[in-house]
């Protein structure tokens, strides 16, 4: 399905006198015959809406909202102006039974089947906006963000500069500490961590290519068949292979003509861990990379640990030492040096640099239309639920966090950056979650979110990850 999001720069803002939730053409002579300038001052006469009743009750609103600013709450009534499929603007009124108008935003696209407005803080003044979610007849999804003004009013938000992606900032690495102020457990990150199930790996998780951690000669093929084969890296020749069988912790691999087979703990998705203590890692084969799309038009397709198909994965060589990976149907990409190991599932991209520091992108555009929360909920309980959900992949299970931070709206594009230290019995590592909002040229923005993970304290290991990038593809 394909997802839009929009900033429109030039929309037409009417006032309007029609009573809610009907199209212009229906309303009652009463309404018409007044001039188009004047709000009116008295609910319109309709059938549902008679002398003497509070419009309100009549069935006319479409939805209420609460807007927030500082300690004042503004109440509105929320009309979609015309019928399903053909609606053509969102009406604003007051929530009082005088049915003041406050704006009509006109809907930038037709044959609107579905709206749903919400409350969204964009400039970080603690004064709440809107985002207005629409969905055509065809199934496109839109949303277009409108920052409230000082005059009471709305206008299309396209403040300032912005850029369609980000990285990490000096300020974001954390000298280490011996002394770790653990967290009140009764909060939102701790309720998260313990919504998270334990893992039971299949041979479906560590199918793939991986390479032990310490040596450049062989990587491993393991298939979701139930087979795996260790391959030569220079001359691509295959040394020995097997059969293998996964108990849900780890992986016991039986080479052919053999009895006894080698025990590999399943640390994460992507740590395996010998019985010698060596880890393997995720690998892409030099003869996955570099393959021309049929188009023709240089940019090749790279393989990223999975052995089913490259699905739609595409990497562009973008000079000065950096790869660029993106995903349609993931709707994001994620920039990293050319020697970083790219991977992904099914709603984010990854990367390693190959010494325990990662980051992964997300497009967050769905989730967010279809939250019934805030917009500081939504961010909130986001970042809480990818950073622990990453953690887990990269690292196994959390034992304890500590100097959990929030910041929002530290810029034009930065929604929400959360900040957190996060280890178990293995790894104590920093972690930060950034959402943002990545713009193209025609105005189009979507919320992306991308994290980042290295080992506390470690200056090197936050410089290795740091210039990592992502933004928004469609």
């Amino acid at each position: 399905m394909k997802k839009y999001i929009a900033i429109i720069i030039s929309i037409a803002l009417a006032v309007s006198l029609c009573g809610c939730g009907a199209d212009a053409d229906t309303q009652s002579s009463t309404a018409s015959e007044k001039p188009a300038e004047e709000p009116s001052a008295e609910p319109a006469k309709t059938a549902d809406n008679i002398d003497g009743a509070d419009w309100r009750t009549t069935g006319m609103v479409s939805d209420w909202l609460t807007l927030k600013s500082g300690n004042d709450d503004w109440k509105i009534c929320v009309c979609y102006i015309g019928n399903p499929g053909e609606y053509k603007s969102v009406d604003l009124y007051e929530d009082d039974e005088t049915q003041s108008l406050i704006q009509s935003i006109e809907l930038p696209v037709s044959n609107v089947s579905e709206i749903k407005v919400k409350a969204f803080d964009l400039g970080g003044d603690d004064s709440e906006d809107i985002s207005i979610y629409a969905k055509d007849k065809d199934g496109n999804e839109y949303t277009w963000f409108y920052e409230r003004t000082g005059e009471g009013e709305f206008k299309p938000y396209a403040e300032g500069d912005q850029d369609d992606e980000t990285g990490l900032a000096d300020e974001d690495f954390v000298e280490a500490s011996d002394v770790k102020k653990e967290e009140n457990n009764d909060d939102s990150f701790t309720r998260a961590a313990e919504d998270m199930e334990e893992t039971e790996y299949t041979a479906d998780d560590v199918a793939g290519y991986w390479k032990y951690e310490n040596l450049d000669n062989i990587y491993v093929a393991i298939y979701d068949t139930g087979i795996y084969e260790i391959y030569d890296m220079k001359s691509g020749d295959v040394k020995s292979d097997g059969t293998y069988t996964v108990d849900g912790e780890g992986i016991v691999m039986t080479e052919t003509g053999k009895d006894d087979g080698e025990y590999l703990q399943i640390e994460s998705m992507v740590r395996l861990i010998d019985d010698q203590g060596d880890a393997l890692v995720p690998y892409a084969p030099e003869g996955s990379i570099g393959a021309s799309d049929e188009s023709g038009d240089g940019k090749v397709s790279r393989a990223t640990g999975s052995l089913d198909s490259i699905d739609d994965l595409v990497t562009d060589d973008i000079g000065k030492g950096f790869y660029k990976t993106k995903s349609v149907s993931r709707g994001c990409y994620i920039k990293y040096p050319f020697n970083y190991y790219c991977g992904a599932e099914d709603d984010f991209l990854y990367v390693a640099d190959g010494y325990g520091a990662y980051a992964t992108a997300r497009n967050i555009t769905s989730r967010y239309n279809s939250y019934d929360g805030t917009a500081k909920q939504f961010m909130d309980s986001t970042a809480d639920g990818t950073l622990i959900r990453d953690f887990k992949y990269f690292f196994g299970d959390k034992t304890g966090y500590a100097e959990m931070h929030r910041k929002y709206n530290t810029s034009n594009t930065h929604l929400c950056e959360e900040n957190v230290n996060l280890w178990n019995g293995k790894y104590d590592i920093q972690a930060k979650s950034i959402i943002f909002l990545s713009k193209f040229d025609d105005g189009d923005q979507y919320i992306i979110e991308i994290n980042y993970f290295w080992t506390y304290g470690d200056k090197n290991s936050y410089n290795r990850i740091k210039n990592v990038m992502a933004g928004a593809v469609r």
